[in-house]
């Protein structure tokens, strides 16, 4: 701050020091710590914020991961004896792809699975230990292979209707809580979906193809 000299009849200046200058100038220097990138996920509304006009919340699941047993009939019933129909139903109200097609395709895989594990139990049992030993090693070799792939392709497919359906309704998680209840709980993961998207009547069991979600309005799958 700038101030003049009273003995002078000159307007000279002369420097004063005033509080503000007086404070370091290393203050104002604030390092601030950058955030973790999980902290996102700590912010994540966990209340209802919409319900859509098909009658699904968005902001928060519906269900927990573990809530299935909450509807035994037809939810529990279906992911854990039919997951083949259940998943399709669940492929089909999200507008994935066609009931029939995910269904037949489905079935098909368990059906190629289980006749790869009865030719290897035919194998075991029909001929001489000493003499099969090669035949039973490629056999079995086989069927731990295409177990492999099948349980693979499945698990990277329910993991990617639950990040759909988690970005669509703005759910809380990430790409690692999808990967996760896909690969330990696929049985809880679907159970959730299907429930968070109204893919079954409580207490009717029915194995017919769902409406789509009108949030796919060009999609006629159900029909």
């Amino acid at each position: 701050m700038l101030g003049m000299n009273p003995t002078s009849s000159r307007a000279d200046f002369m420097e004063m020091t005033t509080p503000s200058d007086a404070v370091p100038k290393y203050v104002n220097n604030v390092n601030h710590m950058p955030s973790p990138s999980m902290a996102l996920d700590l912010d994540t509304p966990r209340t209802v914020e919409v319900v859509t006009s098909d009658g699904i919340p968005t902001g928060a699941w519906a269900s927990g991961l573990f809530d299935c047993f909450d509807n035994l009939m037809p939810n529990c019933f279906m992911v854990t004896f039919c997951p083949c129909v259940a998943i399709a139903q669940l492929s089909t109200r999200l507008g994935v792809a066609s009931y029939r097609v995910i269904l037949s395709l489905l079935l098909f895989v368990m059906t190629m699975e289980l006749t790869t594990f009865g030719f290897v139990w035919t194998t075991g049992n029909d001929y001489d230990h000493d003499t099969n030993d090669d035949v039973l090693k490629v056999a079995n070799s086989a069927f731990v292979l295409i177990t492999l792939i099948i349980q693979m392709l499945l698990f990277v497919y329910i993991w990617l209707l639950r990040s759909k359906t988690r970005k669509l309704f703005q759910l809380p998680g990430n790409a690692m809580t999808d990967c996760l209840s896909s690969w330990f709980c696929s049985c809880c993961t679907v159970a959730q979906l299907r429930t968070h998207v109204r893919c079954y009547q409580p207490g009717s069991c029915t194995f017919r193809a769902p409406d789509v979600l009108q949030a796919y309005p060009g999609k006629s799958y159900a029909v």
